[in-house]
C-alpha cells in the first residue's frame, strides 16, 4: 500500500513525465471525460457510515442538491439523519427510489410522509415508522415493491387493506429487532 505522504509526489512524477511527451493534457482530458462518464453511475447508490453528525447531516443535505441521479440511499442507524435531512432529500427532487431507515429513531411520520410525495418513484422502503407514514407511502408511490417493517411495528387493518387494494405486487417483509 502507498503510503499517503507519496502521492503529490508521485503524481508529481507522473505529470511530469507525460508533460515531456506532450501527452499531460490528452490523459487530462481522457480523465476529465472518465469523470464525467462515470459520476453519474458512481453517486447512483450511497450508504454513510460516519460518527460525525454534524459533518453527516451536511453531506445529506448536499448529496441530496448536488445527485439527481441517486437512487439508493442507506441512512441505516446513522444518529445524524433528522427529519429535516429527509425533507431535505424530498425537495430535492432525486430519483430516490430505495431508501434504508431502519434503526433510526427520531425520524417521525411526517418526515417519511414527505419522502412518499417528494419521491413518487420509490419502490423499496425500509423503515421502523408505522401506520400514518405506511398508509401514504402506499398511496403515493405506485411503484412500490418491498416495504420492510420491524415485528414492533403495528399496522392497523386499515393500512393492511390498503396494501391489498392499491399494491398487488408489494412485498411486506418484517424483521426482528
Amino acid at each position: 500500500m502507498i503510503h499517503p505522504l507519496i502521492i503529490p509526489e508521485l503524481l508529481e512524477n507522473i505529470f511530469s513525465f507525460l508533460a515531456k511527451d506532450k501527452a499531460l493534457y490528452p490523459t487530462l482530458f481522457v480523465n476529465h471525460l472518465w469523470y464525467h462518464c462515470s459520476a453519474p453511475i458512481l453517486w447512483e447508490r450511497i450508504e454513510f457510515f460516519t460518527e460525525n453528525p454534524q459533518r453527516g447531516h451536511a453531506s445529506v443535505i448536499e448529496i441530496a442538491r448536488s445527485c439527481p441521479n441517486l437512487v439508493y440511499l442507506n441512512l441505516n442507524g446513522q444518529p445524524f439523519i433528522n427529519n429535516e435531512s429527509i425533507c431535505t432529500i424530498a425537495r430535492s427532487r432525486v430519483n430516490l427510489q430505495h431508501l434504508d431507515l431502519s434503526f433510526n429513531k427520531i425520524i417521525i411520520d411526517e418526515a417519511i410522509c414527505t419522502i412518499a410525495t417528494g419521491c413518487p418513484d420509490m419502490r423499496s422502503y425500509f423503515f421502523k415508522r408505522c401506520d400514518k407514514s405506511l398508509r401514504k407511502i402506499i398511496q403515493s408511490n405506485l411503484n412500490l415493491q418491498n416495504i420492510i417493517l420491524p415485528f414492533s411495528c403495528k399496522i392497523t387493518d386499515d393500512a393492511v387493506c390498503d396494501i391489498i387494494s392499491l399494491c398487488s405486487i408489494i412485498h411486506v417483509k418484517k424483521y426482528n429487532m
